[in-house]
């Protein structure tokens, strides 16, 4: 887990508006008119870009294990199909 996801005490799973969410209070507490000094400040700013890179990015798709396809057998043949969660590219976006 990365270190800027521990500073706001977030999951891997976490979405943009929990990461959002987590700012805000921690900008405020942080915030030099609310007791706080403006190196925290400068602080709580940086990891929150860099938490941003890390939230809500494409995740390896569990359908077909980042394949982007699937295998189903019918009888003698086995067809091989796009998968339908990550439409062939074996991601999906986190939400």
């Amino acid at each position: 887990m990365h270190s800027s996801l521990i500073f706001f005490e977030l999951a891997e799973t976490a979405t943009k508006e929990e990461l959002k969410k987590a700012y805000r209070v921690a900008a405020s507490e942080a915030h030099p008119d609310h007791g706080g000094s403006t190196g925290e400040f400068i602080e709580v700013k940086a990891m929150y870009e860099e938490a941003l890179k890390h939230v809500g990015v494409a995740a390896t798709c569990e359908t077909c294990n980042g394949e982007g396809f699937v295998i189903s057998s019918r009888g003698f043949y086995s067809l091989r199909q796009t998968c339908r969660d990550c439409e062939g590219r074996g991601t999906v976006d986190r939400k």
